[in-house]
């Protein structure tokens, strides 16, 4: 028992004599079993919450499948897929009991008063679903508590990966309600019909395992993908009001578009067909091409379409003395996104000579090769919004009235003849 004490004392409190008696012996002995009993409780098969997914260490002879049935998620065949785009494997990897895996399920923080109110979401059938789905795992065992004890609910990434959740739905004759913007901006009026028989597709650079640039604003980090996606929503919702097919391509079913300076990381984005967005660059840029171009083939079927074109937003990384203008990029053989890029530019010209001192602009319009560029099926635009890291560049972004002046801009170029 002595050598017992003297090894958790030397861990617990290395800089304090040790002491012996009945009353700390007794008292050391709870905190051993709590700890034995916590290690057998989480080995094998213990869950954690990583990047706010939750993680698994399977058992001995689980499958990918036995754990998705498990976790008694939808769709099986998806969720599979799923499991291996998160984890980096392919489908012939085996499954080890000695590392964790991260399982499509988001782990939050219930803030104690309603499943609706922590989603953000006035979506009662949802929060109904995701109440059952916790209890049900609780009463199995497979979940540890109550989410309404430990404040931890579990909610699979499918439900809140809708597509539906991008599209524009008609709330009244002319209100529209995309939940896709957040509860504060879903629903907004409808204002025209001129873009009605057009489709934009809105990919905002970076996001789920990769930030894209990351930089800092008063101590604070600030990641290219969330600000990126915010102008690519503001965009989103300009096209949407006249009348446009717009979709956006990484979705984060928790943002919305949001207000003030700070918008925090996170990788919550998604690729519009509901999957996780891959860590390697190349599978990440092939998953949104080929989104891209499914539902470009799908859009020439109606014989109403008269125009498809893409829009890729980022934020550039560069030396933090490097100010630059917002500058654009087209596919050197692209007629269409080389004249869209043009029309983008001279409204960026136009408004800095009314907006800013001096009204010079420093902006540009190039072509390049880039791989978003050349792969995507409908023209593309690729817009770079400034440097991330220079003090004066933050600005553009980091104030909401910019960014909604971007998008706005965009929007203004974008359906200029």
């Amino acid at each position: 028992m002595r050598l017992l004490l003297q090894a958790i004392h030397t861990v617990t409190n290395a800089n304090k004599p040790i002491r012996y008696s009945p009353v700390y012996a007794r008292s050391t002995i709870k905190v051993v079993f709590g700890l034995i009993l916590l290690i057998s409780h989480l080995s094998p098969g213990f869950l954690t919450a990583q990047n706010n997914y939750l993680n698994y260490q399977p058992k001995e002879g689980e499958t990918i499948s036995s754990i998705i049935e498990k976790f008694e998620l939808e769709e099986p065949s998806r969720k599979v897929r799923e499991f291996l785009q998160l984890n980096q494997l392919n489908a012939q990897a085996p499954i080890y009991t000695h590392r964790q895996y991260k399982l499509p399920i988001k782990v939050l923080s219930y803030n104690g008063k309603s499943i609706r109110s922590t989603l953000g979401k006035n979506d009662w059938d949802l929060a109904v679903k995701i109440q059952n789905y916790n209890l049900d795992l609780f009463r199995k065992g497979v979940k540890g508590g109550d989410y309404r004890e430990n404040g931890e609910l579990w909610v699979p990434l499918i439900y809140l990966q809708s597509k539906a959740n991008g599209k524009a739905v008609l709330a009244g004759n002319t209100t529209l309600n995309v939940p896709l913007f957040g509860p504060q901006n879903a629903v907004f009026p409808k204002e025209s019909e001129k873009l009605k028989n057009e489709v934009f597709y809105l990919v905002a650079g970076h996001g789920g395992p990769d930030p894209g640039a990351i930089s800092y604003w008063k101590n604070s980090s600030i990641c290219e993908d969330e600000y990126s996606y915010d102008v690519t929503l503001r965009l989103a919702k300009l096209l949407m009001a006249h009348g446009a097919t717009v979709e956006v391509i990484v979705q984060d079913p928790t943002d919305g578009i949001r207000s003030g300076y700070h918008l925090p990381c996170d990788q919550n984005e998604v690729c519009i067909t509901g999957e996780p967005l891959p860590l390697n660059q190349l599978k990440r840029l092939q998953q949104r091409t080929q989104a891209i171009n499914d539902l470009y083939i799908g859009h020439r079927k109606n014989k109403e379409i008269k125009d498809q074109i893409a829009v890729m937003i980022h934020v550039d990384s560069r030396a933090k003395n490097k100010r630059q203008d917002v500058y654009f990029y087209h596919l050197p053989d692209s007629d269409q996104g080389r004249a869209k890029a043009n029309n983008i530019y001279h409204t960026f010209k136009n408004k800095y000579k009314v907006h800013r001192t001096g009204g010079k602009y420093n902006g540009s319009v190039s072509s390049r090769n880039l791989y978003m560029l050349r792969s995507t099926y409908p023209p593309a635009v690729f817009i770079e919004l400034g440097n991330l890291k220079n003090p004066s560049d933050q600005k553009r972004i980091i104030l909401e009235s910019n960014r909604q002046a971007l998008a706005q801009w965009i929007f203004e170029g974008l359906i200029k003849e």
